[in-house]
Order: structure tokens, then C-alpha cells, then sequence
């Protein structure tokens, strides 16, 4: 079996989402605490948001324009 390695630059803090999305950090954790944002990893204490879930969340809220 190999290992799985995973790069400390795929996880987002809440302040790194919260710049990335353009809120405040106050509402990436309100969302989070609501179960209605971006799913989050546990290290400890530490809240970590990989960066594949963030972009499939951007993508699942995109609104189509109508033409």
C-alpha cells in the first residue's frame, strides 16, 4: 500500500476561504455552524477547508444569466 500524501496547500483556513470568496470570516463560520457552507476537515481544534471542495462549491452555486 502506498501512502496517501496530501499537500498542506490543497486546505484553506476560514480566513483564507473568506478572502478567496470575497465574505467576512464571521460568515464563513456562521455558514459552517448552519451546515450550509463548504465541507470542512477537523485537525484538533482546527478547521481546514480542502480546496477541491471549495471550487465544486463555487460551481454548484453558479447562477446561469438568461438570454
Amino acid at each position: 500500500r502506498r501512502p496517501i500524501m496530501v499537500q498542506l496547500q490543497e486546505f484553506l483556513t476560514d480566513k483564507d476561504l473568506a478572502k478567496l470568496l470575497g465574505i467576512s470570516v464571521d460568515i464563513v463560520r456562521s455558514l459552517r455552524k448552519r451546515h450550509q457552507g463548504i465541507n470542512y476537515y477537523r485537525f484538533g481544534r482546527n478547521i481546514r477547508y480542502r480546496r477541491d471542495d471549495v471550487m465544486e462549491y463555487i460551481e454548484k452555486n453558479k447562477c446561469e444569466l438568461q438570454s
